[in-house]
C-alpha cells in the first residue's frame, strides 16, 4: 500500500468509526450507559478503533494538521487496550459524543483531492 493510500485509509476509518460512535451513543444518555456493560464495551471499541487508525496516520501528516488532537486520540486507545482497569467512563463518553462529532466535521477536509466526490458526500 502506498503511503498516501495508507493515510487515506486511516483517515477514512477514523471518520467512519467517529460516525458509528455518534450513532451508538445516540441511543443512550450518560446516565443510562452507566450500568449497560454491552453499551460500554461497544463505545469503548469504537474509540479504540479510532485511536488505532489515528496511530497509522504518518507523524509528518499529523504535524501538518495540529487541529486534530492526535496524541489524545492515540493515548485514549492505549488506555483502553493497556490500562483497561483505570478507564474513566466520563472520558469515554466525552470521546464518543463530543470528540467524535469534532472528527466528523474536521476529517473530510483532510481526505485526498482525488476523494473530492466522496468528501462532498460525507460533509454534514
Amino acid at each position: 500500500m502506498q503511503p498516501d493510500e495508507e493515510r487515506s485509509g486511516a483517515l477514512w476509518d477514523m471518520f467512519r468509526y467517529a460516525q458509528r460512535a455518534l450513532e451508538l451513543s445516540s441511543a443512550f444518555t450518560r446516565a443510562s450507559v452507566e450500568h449497560d456493560d454491552l453499551a460500554i464495551l461497544g463505545l469503548e471499541r469504537v474509540v479504540q478503533i479510532i485511536g488505532e487508525a489515528a496511530n497509522h496516520v504518518p507523524e509528518a501528516f499529523q504535524a501538518e494538521h495540529p487541529e486534530i488532537p492526535w496524541r489524545k486520540i492515540i493515548g485514549m486507545r492505549h488506555i483502553l487496550v493497556h490500562r483497561y482497569s483505570v478507564i474513566d467512563l466520563d472520558e469515554v463518553w466525552q470521546a464518543v459524543t463530543v470528540d467524535s462529532a469534532d472528527l466528523v466535521r474536521q476529517l473530510p477536509s483532510l481526505f485526498e483531492p482525488v476523494d473530492a466526490e466522496v468528501r462532498d458526500d460525507l460533509t454534514p
